[in-house]
């Protein structure tokens, strides 16, 4: 009998700015899912790991950080490709690095922060971002997604998981981020910390848990 495996990951290693500007990473990404796609529909020859341990129909893309800007955007683009039997079931996205040309309250409060200053976060993006691009591209700035091509398709996310903590200059970020996906009718949990206590906030009955 098999060992039972609660989780299998698969990491990707995507092209990285400045030398490669967004999409670069994106279509990394794409890649990797459609590889996956492949050992599926390759059963006799696949990578034995996925061959004899995962359900295809129980997928989820995650990251963190920088990550979980990837894992969002790459979401959009796949989400209406055949991926069969590959089955994309949400997101978990861990303090997702999304911006905006508007600064928030989080960002000002923690303009020198230690380990992520306002100038350093403009620097990356300015870096990362298409040229001539500012940070009210929708690479940047999701929340801007329904005056671009992502727009229709961010309804079609199943679920999604966003965690963030109150120490982050990005965190007002993310809690608009969730109220998007929330107007948008998307199952949502978000995951707050501060001062080391958890309060989730689920869809699921609008009770904080």
């Amino acid at each position: 009998m098999a060992t039972q495996v609660s989780a299998l990951i698969v990491s990707v290693e995507y092209r990285l700015a400045p030398e490669n500007r967004l999409p670069a990473a994106y279509a990394d990404a794409i890649d990797a899912v459609k590889w996956v796609r492949n050992q599926a529909l390759d059963a006799a020859n696949g990578e034995p790991w996925l061959r004899d341990y995962v359900d295809y129909s129980k997928c989820f893309f995650m990251g963190c950080s920088s990550g979980g800007n990837v894992a969002y955007h790459t979401s959009l683009q796949v989400l209406e490709m055949d991926l069969e039997p590959v089955k994309i079931s949400g997101l978990v996205l861990n303090q997702p690095y999304f911006g905006g040309s508007e600064r928030t309250g989080s960002e000002l409060r923690l303009i020198n922060d230690r380990m992520l200053p306002l100038v350093k976060s403009d620097l990356m993006w300015e870096l990362a971002l298409p040229r001539g691009a500012d940070r009210d591209h929708v690479y940047c700035n999701p929340m801007v997604d329904d005056l671009t091509r992502g727009g229709k398709k961010v309804g079609l996310i199943r679920r999604c998981l966003v965690t963030g903590f109150s120490g982050d200059p990005l965190i007002d970020r993310q809690i608009e981020f969730v109220k998007m996906l929330e107007e948008k009718g998307i199952k949502k949990d978000f995951i707050f910390s501060d001062d080391g206590i958890s309060r989730v906030t689920s869809d699921g009955d609008g009770d904080e848990k």
